[in-house]
């Protein structure tokens, strides 16, 4: 290799070192999966006809462990995810909950739904007739390093008529972000 080949290489390995050295931390922002499960693939599923008010049905809890950050000033923040194949009879709406140790995930209220705080409805009742879809949502919620338990509800929002989920994936991933920045799972602006 000649002397300017040399210099390059040379110029390039300090850039790197350099870079290296600003990166802030290696799971800074880095996504992690924690776990990665499946249910009702056996021609079963889960239904109920309890809503929201009544806590609907679990269909999904697992415990994890959230490790502490490397560096002060970061935040842990989990996704929740649902993968799965639901159905609803006219006349109500299938309702989903996402909760980190007994604490909804997101607490807001959503048109769809009865107004309980944290439930979100996947399928509207558009066709006046029991409806089968592919339903996919995420959840994020910030969390304190240790073992922690996601929880996956699900309601009819009439309380009356049946809701049900088969063919479900469950993902749980994990980040940590700057604290107290609109990156850590803050209500985001309009």
């Amino acid at each position: 290799m000649n002397r300017k080949g040399k210099a390059v290489c040379a110029l390039l390995l300090v850039q790197l070192l350099a870079w290296g050295v600003f990166v802030p931390t290696a799971d800074a922002g880095k996504m992690v999966r924690v776990s990665s499960q499946f249910r009702r693939f056996a021609d079963d599923f889960d239904s109920t006809t309890a809503n929201e008010a009544a806590g609907g049905i679990v269909v999904y809890t697992k415990s994890f462990s959230i490790p502490t950050p490397k560096t002060s000033g970061m935040q842990p923040v989990v996704y929740i995810t649902l993968a799965a194949h639901a159905e609803q009879f006219s006349g109500t709406r299938i309702m989903f909950k996402c909760e980190i140790d007994g604490t909804a995930c997101n607490t807001g209220t959503v048109i769809g739904g009865s107004g309980t705080p944290g439930w979100i409805a996947l399928i509207l009742d558009l066709e006046s007739q029991a409806q089968a879809y592919g339903v996919d949502y995420t959840w994020c919620a910030k969390v304190s390093p240790g073992t922690r338990t996601a929880t996956i509800r699900m309601a009819s929002v009439n309380g009356t008529d049946g809701v049900f989920l088969a063919g479900a994936h469950f993902y749980i991933d994990r980040t940590e972000f700057k604290a107290s920045t609109a990156d850590d799972c803050e209500l985001g602006a309009p």
